[in-house]
């Protein structure tokens, strides 16, 4: 540290890693407090029966045609929607205009 510019660069680092490290020393926030609520509360809510969170059905699910799960699957993976109808214009109209 010969010059004063080199201490004021020096000085002025080590105040911004002790700022930095204040800004991570907080506590939980409200947010954190309560994350994964609505995820959970979201999945009772979507579910019919609730004792099924607690015990699962582990067999297979039957029933099903295997013709109509392979156009399903070959749909899915080709993607369903056309460049040609998602490259359509958008038109919203506000207020009474048409």
């Amino acid at each position: 540290m010969n010059t004063p510019t080199e201490s004021i660069f020096f000085m002025s680092t080590i105040l911004v890693i002790i700022a930095l490290n204040i800004g991570c020393a907080r506590g939980p926030e409200r947010v954190e407090d309560d994350f994964g609520n609505s995820v959970r509360a979201m999945k009772i809510a979507q579910t019919n029966d609730p004792l099924t969170i607690l015990f699962p059905d582990t067999t297979p699910v039957d029933g099903t045609d295997g013709a109509r799960m392979e156009g399903v699957l070959k749909s899915y993976r080709e993607g369903s929607a056309s460049s040609t109808d998602t490259s359509r214009p958008l038109h919203i109209s506000v207020g009474g205009d048409r």
